[in-house]
């Protein structure tokens, strides 16, 4: 075998490993893409509702678990978190409607209900007028307006939509 043949055999079997390396890296880059989504939980939209409890969590990764306490036993009074890279799978509530003190609980499976893509999104539990567990999501929309207020909070450039209970729409024809 001649020089420039012997050389040529080695810059492919580099580039081969090359190719190999940046193959390997770009499927390992698709395989950890991350969310960065945002839970947020607060009571003062809630003004009748006691917050007793609450998790946000996903079965094989550690819990989104933060509680914010009211001062003299008031209940929760929310709780913000930012930047999650793993998306929850369940949302767990407890809660407690006075006058008559009566204790609510609810787990809602997030797995159907939530887009593949959570980007710049926002899970925004509250509760409706009859105190039941609602669920929404403000997501990204470049058409929206710039500011879009929300039970007391701005989000920019963000729409809405309702996730839980599933509201369907009458279709009369």
């Amino acid at each position: 075998m001649n020089r420039i043949q012997c050389l040529d055999s080695k810059v492919m079997e580099m580039l081969n490993k090359l190719m190999s390396l940046v193959l390997a890296l770009l499927l390992f880059g698709c395989a950890s893409v991350s969310s960065g989504h945002s839970f947020q939980f607060l009571m003062i939209d809630n003004k009748n509702v006691k917050l007793l409890d609450w998790k946000y969590s996903n079965q094989e990764a550690p819990s989104y678990y933060v509680k914010i306490a009211q001062s003299g036993g008031a209940g929760l009074s929310g709780a913000r978190t930012i930047g999650l890279k793993d998306v929850g799978e369940f949302l767990y509530v407890k809660w407690q409607v006075p006058p008559d003190s009566k204790i609510y609980e609810k787990k809602v499976d997030l797995r159907l209900l939530l887009p593949w893509n959570m980007n710049g999104a926002e899970i925004r539990p509250s509760f409706g007028q009859d105190n039941e567990l609602e669920i929404y999501l403000a997501v990204p929309d470049p058409s929206a307006p710039n500011v879009t207020r929300f039970r007391g909070s701005s989000y920019l450039k963000s729409s809405f939509q309702q996730i839980y209970p599933i509201v369907r729409k009458n279709l009369i024809n």
